[in-house]
């Protein structure tokens, strides 16, 4: 009787531990990355150490622009970066996880076929 609750739980309760476990999984590489804030926020300045209108000739008001599209910049491809960074470690989390849920409903059947591959019951 033991054994047939374990199988109850294993494929039903069990089972949807698993895929809520892998849909945490994802919801957190997701979050670690941010990349739905990176994508949002791509082109505004990496670092913006001067936030007020410049004033003063052209020369000074050039130099700024500069300042600032070089900031932009530089804020885009480092944002850029890790937004790609984020996608590839979240297609590798959801390759995994897809597969553990596809193993999991084989692993109780493992040890037998363990113990069959060493001779015990063979």
């Amino acid at each position: 009787m033991q054994l047939g609750v374990f199988f109850g739980w294993w494929y039903t309760l069990g089972w949807f531990d698993q895929i809520k476990l892998v849909r945490g999984r994802m919801v957190r590489v997701g979050d670690l990355f941010s990349i739905g804030l990176l994508a949002k926020n791509l082109f505004k300045p990496f670092k913006q150490l001067d936030t007020d209108r410049v004033k003063g000739s052209i020369d000074v008001i050039f130099r700024a622009w500069v300042d600032r599209l070089i900031s932009r910049m530089i804020g885009a491809m480092i944002r850029l970066i890790m937004i790609i960074i984020g996608m590839i470690s979240w297609i590798i989390m959801l390759i995994l996880c897809l597969l553990w849920l596809a193993v999991w409903p084989t692993l109780p059947v493992f040890p037998v076929v363990g113990l069959v591959l060493a001779g015990v019951l063979a």
